[in-house]
């Protein structure tokens, strides 16, 4: 199934891996509840725009990956900080209040030493293995590492782990 046949395209997920974090939240949605539909459609129309020059631009200059980083960096140039600051505008806030980074911020902080050991488990100890193994040895890895920090940062037990993940299992049904 993976081939080496597909390494080319990696660079260019790598950079639209940068997307993720900006669709955690999603802002048309409220928009929409807010009666703000036109807002939606201008505000894309204008993206688009910028993003098709910046992406004829970066193209000539870089390559095929300068498309995936004019997506990128239009998203988090103009889409994003207009979002910030019209929904904050709409809802009577502060655009540093629409987000909560603070949380944010500590879900990273819990979560990056669990992918940095899986990086470096997958350096040192499963470089050569196959691709399945290495994804399950760096999955271990990481859960690993982020249930130690969990239990050090809110002195759980394992067992209390499973308990609570058991718990907000079951009240999604």
């Amino acid at each position: 199934m993976y081939t080496t046949s597909y390494i080319e395209a990696v660079p260019f997920f790598i950079v639209y891996l940068l997307y993720i974090p900006v669709h955690t939240v999603m802002y048309g949605p409220m928009m929409v509840a807010l009666g703000k539909s036109k807002v939606i459609l201008i505000r894309d129309s204008i993206a688009f725009v910028i993003n098709a020059v910046l992406s004829v631009v970066l193209v000539l200059k870089i390559g095929a990956i300068g498309a995936s980083l004019a997506t990128i960096v239009v998203t988090y140039v103009y889409s994003v900080p207009l979002d910030l600051v019209l929904i904050a505008k709409w809802c009577g806030v502060k655009w540093h209040q629409v987000l909560p980074y603070g949380n944010m911020a500590r879900y990273i902080l819990y979560a990056a030493p669990g992918g940095i050991a899986c990086y470096f488990f997958d350096l040192i100890f499963l470089k050569n293995m196959p691709y399945l193994c290495r994804l399950a040895g760096m999955f271990i890895a990481y859960v690993l590492i982020t249930m130690l920090i969990y239990r050090i940062r809110f002195s759980l037990s394992f067992m209390e782990m499973l308990k609570n993940i058991a718990k907000m299992r079951n009240q999604g049904d």
